[in-house]
């Protein structure tokens, strides 16, 4: 296969569930969908809240080869305490562990490349969140950076 490049796709949360609710929701579902706090957003206070489960967009690519895939979090925490994110990959849930929040809203990067590393996956891709301490966390949106070369 000759390579015609390389390409990015951004797949934002497009929908979500009702498996945990432990943080408050803000606005309309699915919440995270986009950069527009404070209209859409969840938050909570409480060590150990769960909040998800977060669907993506599916991505309509099957051959290109995947060289990476983040899951980014806009959010922001007063004094930056971590933030744990769990990812499925369409058969089983995995930590991507927790990574400290910016103090003012800002994007975090949690690398899901090992997880999610089919296009299959990736389309049954979704996500739910841990607050890994006190004090008051928000976020605003999710989504998936998927980096592949591109073939033909």
């Amino acid at each position: 296969m000759a390579s015609d490049g390389t390409g990015t796709l951004w797949l934002y949360v497009n929908s979500n569930d009702t498996s945990r609710m432990n943080w408050a929701e803000i606005g309309v579902q699915p919440y995270l969908d986009a950069v527009d706090h404070p209209a859409n957003l969840i938050a909570t206070n409480v060590k150990n809240d769960l909040e998800g489960d977060f669907f993506f967009m599916d991505c309509g690519k099957s051959t290109e080869t995947i060289t990476s895939v983040t899951v980014q979090i806009y959010g922001t925490h007063a004094t930056g305490k971590q933030l744990e994110v769990f990812v499925w990959n369409s058969s089983s849930w995995t930590s991507l562990g927790a990574e400290a929040m910016p103090s003012s809203w800002g994007w975090v990067n949690y690398t899901a490349t090992t997880v999610l590393d089919t296009w299959a996956k990736i389309d049954a891709a979704k996500i739910y969140l841990k607050a890994s301490a006190t004090d008051t966390y928000n976020v605003d949106c999710a989504r998936l950076q998927v980096e592949y070369n591109a073939t033909s």
